[in-house]
């Protein structure tokens, strides 16, 4: 037996004989044994280096023709090495033929893997989703269709990983290389692509990756809306969140209004400060800046203006309630409520260019 023969017997469980009857005996078994070794042995000599040598070939020109070609003979070599009706010398032969497949197929991913991490940001114009995130849509979709339902999915799922570990290391380079628009932005763009591409194919063995995905894409539109974009009712969000400070620590609720820094005056010059004109004004730079933003490809706008506008209706309401809490009768109040700002966002969208005009609903809660 040569080291191949029993390296294929190791990996593959290729067995040495057919099985046999119990009843066989142990002389017989031998004999049986002998003659197999022997019929493969002749089999091997006779066709076994001339052929394979031929495939081999093929093989190496068809991947290089079209990578998908590994794919292809990836899903026939397994299957048929797997067939329990060939002969030792079938089952042995196609799987010295799955290795070369296999190891086409490792190269196709490893070098993708460099090509990825040598991919530079884009100099002229904004990132939007990068070209390696469109091209592992197209890749996993393919080869979804290839492989669906198939049991022997190990490398290609192996490859799925390295790919996205390559692709997430891309994204936050590139994110921090570019100059036009803020980090957070690619970042929640390409996670969210790669969250709804995830959530689409259902892979059971992407279910960890398709949940960082969703993280990061969460994580970093947070950061976006509620830090990068800044906050139109700012020294009164400031105001606040001392008065909160100030209640988790000694002060009672009666007892905050009497320290100068968050007294009834001091709150009521903070009003008069923000109008509602004031705030409309500042709400649409903000929604301008969103537009420069954000990429038209990922369609991004309603989810990021839903987001940032619950951000301050949340703000203005809980503020109302501390009012009511910790100034009583003192008939303090903002000139506008949560509605009108939601009614500010909602007139913004519909008067935004078409391209905002999409549902969704499905877009931000991926998976």
């Amino acid at each position: 037996m040569s080291d191949e023969e029993e390296h294929l017997h190791t990996v593959f469980g290729v067995p040495y004989m057919a099985e046999l009857p119990q009843d066989v005996s142990d002389a017989e078994r031998e004999e049986i044994k002998q003659q197999n070794e022997r019929t493969n042995m002749i089999l091997l000599e006779m066709f076994g280096d001339k052929l394979q040598k031929e495939l081999r070939n093929l093989i190496d020109v068809s991947c290089k023709v079209d990578n998908y070609f590994a794919l292809f003979m990836y899903l026939r070599l397994s299957k048929s090495c797997y067939n329990k009706e060939n002969s030792v010398f079938l089952t042995r032969f196609l799987s010295s033929l799955l290795i070369i497949v296999k190891r086409h197929f490792e190269n196709f991913i490893n070098n993708q893997v460099i090509q990825i991490s040598e991919m530079k940001a884009s100099k002229g114009k904004r990132c939007g989703i990068l070209t390696c995130v469109h091209r592992l849509v197209l890749f996993m979709k393919d080869t979804e269709r290839i492989f669906d339902g198939r049991e022997r999915r190990t490398e290609i799922e192996k490859g799925y990983i390295n790919l996205l570990q390559a692709i997430f290391d891309a994204i936050n380079r590139v994110a921090k290389e570019q100059q036009k628009v803020p980090v957070e932005v690619v970042m929640f763009e390409n996670y969210h692509h790669i969250a709804q591409l995830l959530g689409s194919l259902r892979v059971e063995a992407l279910t960890k990756v398709q949940v960082q995905a969703q993280k990061l894409y969460d994580s970093n539109l947070r950061e976006y809306v509620t830090v990068k974009l800044g906050n139109p009712i700012e020294k009164i969000s400031e105001f606040f969140e001392g008065v909160k400070k100030a209640l988790e620590t000694t002060a009672k609720p009666e007892e905050v209004g009497f320290q100068i820094k968050y007294s009834r005056n001091t709150l009521k010059g903070l009003i008069k400060q923000y109008n509602l004109k004031d705030v409309k004004k500042s709400i649409e730079h903000v929604i301008v800046k969103m537009e420069k933003h954000l990429s038209e490809e990922e369609k991004l706008f309603p989810v990021v203006s839903q987001a940032y506008c619950k951000n301050i209706t949340s703000q203005i309401t809980e503020y109302h309630a501390l009012i009511r809490k910790c100034y009583p009768d003192s008939g303090l109040t903002f000139e506008f409520k949560a509605q009108d700002i939601s009614r500010i966002f909602d007139e913004k969208i519909m008067a935004a260019p078409s391209k905002h005009h999409l549902h969704h609903r499905r877009q931000s809660n991926v998976g």
